[in-house]
């Protein structure tokens, strides 16, 4: 083959080459310039139909029964429960309670603790976390013996359990006891009003002395109910209820806890507690549940009681005729004259 034709031939490959690379990369110029939502489909789970998705656009999300969980929170709102926060982890579940003292004008709950734990020397107080259904295996009281200088203070407690397999209606109860139990269920639910009477009437002897005879029962000072789930929480918020209101109370523990029978049972303590023990509403934050007890402190929680000034100037007494200068606003008597 000739020099010529071996040069004319070395120039044809050479174009075709470089047409080769002009393709290829026109190509993937093209491919690149397809914006990412035209090329993404969204296959049907049921109809296993491809859907384009438009730029902007989302699939619809909707978790199972979406209307059943809306109609339960309804219910549980009706009926007066709101989350509260259950940490749940490797070692099992916690629940977080917080302890704090409102200071107020009047008597209130640690001054009626106080009064009975002097009056009863050997009681002490415990803190339970414990199921509201009697005979209930599954779940065993938890409780915490506490001073009345620690309550007095405020603290935190952290109520540790093994985690749930089914919802459970539990109480937080504040109660007197002996030193060797460890419930506060089974204690004496007494009208709150009535005990606070109790401590605070005198009782005159006969020789006008005050009598030390009064032993106060072991009862429950605080109450509070909740509903634990494998891992959620929800406080009932709501304490004061009609019949109505506890109709829904016991329909919506009757779906929670699987049980018609047990429903009713929680629902009557519950409502017998709420009305006798009249506890403060609790508050739910974040972290814990707050529990709130009221404690008598004039100086900190009394507003003192300042005089208002007189609107008008005071009258003269009757029968007697007033002197009044210019710019005063109280009258003078008239000078006697001899």
């Amino acid at each position: 083959m000739s020099e010529k034709n071996q040069k004319y031939l070395a120039v044809i490959a050479l174009i075709a080459v470089v047409g080769v690379i002009f393709f290829v990369k026109r190509k993937h110029a093209a491919t690149k310039s397809q914006s990412p939502e035209q090329s993404v489909a969204a296959v049907d789970s049921k109809a296993g139909k491809a859907q384009s998705l438009s730029k902007g656009s989302a699939p619809r999300v909707t978790g199972p029964n979406t209307e059943a969980v809306v109609h339960r929170q309804q219910a549980m709102i009706e009926a007066g429960f709101t989350p509260t926060p259950l940490i749940v982890d490797g070692k099992g579940a916690h629940f977080n309670v917080h302890v704090k003292i409102k200071k107020t004008c009047n008597w209130g709950d640690l001054d009626l603790i106080r009064g009975e734990l002097v009056a009863n020397s050997g009681a002490r107080l415990l803190l339970t976390l414990e199921s509201l259904v009697p005979g209930d295996r599954e779940f065993k009281p938890i409780a915490q013996p506490i001073t009345f200088e620690k309550l007095a203070a405020g603290f935190d407690q952290s109520f540790d359990f093994p985690a749930l397999k089914s919802p459970k209606s539990v109480g937080v109860f504040l109660c007197s006891d002996t030193g060797q139990g460890d419930s506060c269920a089974n204690k004496k639910v007494e009208d709150i009003n009535a005990a606070y009477k109790a401590v605070m009437a005198p009782r005159q002897l006969g020789d006008g002395k005050l009598s030390n005879a009064y032993k106060p029962p072991y009862r429950v000072y605080f109450f509070q109910h909740v509903l634990l789930a494998s891992t959620a929480a929800d406080v009932q918020v709501g304490t004061k209820f009609d019949d109505n209101g506890y109709k829904k109370i016991t329909s919506v523990l009757a779906k929670e806890l699987g049980s018609a029978g047990s429903a009713q049972t929680v629902a009557q303590r519950v409502r017998e507690l709420n009305q006798k023990v009249t506890s403060i509403p609790v508050a739910s934050t974040p972290t814990d549940l707050s529990l709130i007890l009221s404690m008598k402190d004039q100086a900190a929680a009394c507003p003192k009681v300042v005089s208002k000034p007189a609107t008008q100037a005071p009258m003269p007494p009757k029968g007697v005729q007033p002197v009044r200068l210019p710019g005063e606003r109280y009258y003078r008597m008239p000078p006697q004259v001899r």
